[in-house]
C-alpha cells in the first residue's frame, strides 16, 4: 500500500506510484507499507518537494493600423500596443518600400502610437509593422502598405485651397472640380486616405468632370498641380 500525507492508502501491484494534481513548491510526505497474507509491514516513509511553477507568460497584443498624412515623401505610421505579462523594451514600426530587403525601424511610445516618417519616394510602395520587443521576444503586428504621392509642392497646398471648388460634395454619380486661373500643362491627381492614386489626367480646362460612380464610398483627395502652385480639396463619395 502507498499514501501521500497521510490520506487513505491506495493498493498498488507495481513497485512506482504516480501522483498528480499535486501543488507547486510544496513539500510531501509518501508512505510505503508491505502487505502479507497474515500481517502488514509498518509504514516507510519519505518526502519530497515539487518544483516552483514554470511562470506563464503573455505576450503583448501588437495591432498596425492604417497610414495617414500621406504625401510624398511624408507618411504618418500608426498602431497599438497591448502590454502582456513582461515589461516591453522596444517598441516602434518597421518599414521599407516594397520592393526593398532590408526593414528600417523607427521608434514610438504608448499604447496608442504614432511615428511620422520622412524622406520617402514619390509615387513608391511601402510596407510597414508595428512591433514590441519583450524579454522573451518581439511580437509584430500585420504587414499593411501605403503608397505615396506625386511629388507635388503639397506644401503650397493650404494657400490655394480658396481658389478650388468641388462641387456637388458629397457626390455619388460625378463631381465637377473648377480651379480658378489653372495654369498650361496642369494635372488633375485623385487619391484615397491610404494615399493610392486613383486618377490622373491632365486639366486642359478650369473644370472637370470627374465620374465617382464606379468608387468606393470614402473620402478622396482632389489636387490640381501645376508647375507653381498645387489646389487640393477632399471629396466625398456616398
Amino acid at each position: 500500500e502507498v499514501r501521500l500525507n497521510g490520506a487513505a492508502a491506495e493498493t498498488v501491484t507495481t513497485t512506482s506510484k504516480s501522483f498528480t494534481n499535486l501543488t507547486a513548491n510544496t513539500t510531501y510526505t509518501a508512505e510505503v507499507r508491505a502487505m502479507c497474507e497474515n500481517n502488514n509491514s509498518a509504514w516507510v516513509s519519505t518526502t519530497f518537494t515539487t518544483l516552483e511553477a514554470e511562470p506563464v507568460i503573455v505576450p503583448p497584443t501588437v495591432a498596425t493600423l492604417t497610414a495617414t498624412g500621406v504625401t510624398h515623401e511624408v507618411a504618418t505610421l500608426n498602431g497599438t500596443i497591448t502590454t502582456g505579462s513582461e515589461a516591453i523594451s522596444a517598441q516602434g514600426f518597421m518599414y521599407k518600400a516594397t520592393a526593398a530587403a532590408d526593414w528600417t525601424t523607427v521608434a514610438a511610445k504608448g499604447e496608442t502610437m504614432s511615428a511620422t516618417i520622412n524622406g520617402l519616394s514619390a509615387e513608391t510602395a511601402y510596407e510597414y509593422k508595428a512591433f514590441a520587443t519583450t524579454a522573451s521576444g518581439t511580437v509584430e503586428g500585420e504587414v499593411m502598405t501605403f503608397t505615396t504621392l506625386a511629388n507635388s509642392g503639397l506644401n503650397l497646398a493650404e494657400g490655394a485651397v480658396a481658389t478650388m471648388t468641388v462641387y456637388p460634395n458629397p457626390a455619388s454619380e460625378r463631381a465637377i472640380v473648377a480651379v480658378s486661373g489653372v495654369e498650361s500643362g496642369a494635372k488633375i491627381v485623385v487619391s484615397d486616405m491610404q494615399g493610392r492614386i486613383i486618377l490622373s489626367d491632365d486639366m486642359t480646362s478650369e473644370t472637370y468632370e470627374l465620374s465617382v460612380a464606379n468608387m468606393t464610398s470614402g473620402v478622396y483627395y482632389i489636387r490640381v498641380i501645376g508647375a507653381t502652385s498645387t489646389h487640393t480639396q477632399k471629396l466625398i463619395v456616398e
